[in-house]
């Protein structure tokens, strides 16, 4: 955790997950982080990826396992660059 936001490293490159404040109205640049801009970057395609919560409060059930309060963060896809999940699983909101 960083102030208002928590980052997560993976493969040794750092993303904001997740932001505040948490509401529908909030985004954030989730790999502002990775160098993408420079010449030669193998990390262009993460450029300018906007994030964003929705399904906020919403309960969720996986596995036989119910949590009454979640959130989901959408971003763009890295593949085709549409908008889609961060994480195959929400995240629970204490």
């Amino acid at each position: 955790m960083n102030g208002n936001k928590i980052e997560l490293t993976e493969n040794n490159l750092r993303y904001i997950t997740l932001a505040s404040p948490l509401n529908s109205e909030a985004t954030w640049k989730g790999n502002s982080y990775i160098d993408s801009k420079s010449v030669g970057s193998a990390f262009k395609y993460l450029d300018d990826w906007i994030y964003q919560y929705q399904h906020i409060n919403e309960a969720f059930t996986v596995i036989n396992r119910y949590v009454d309060s979640t959130v989901t963060v959408f971003h763009h896809d890295e593949i085709i660059g549409n908008r889609g999940l961060l994480h195959p699983m929400h995240t629970s909101k204490k």
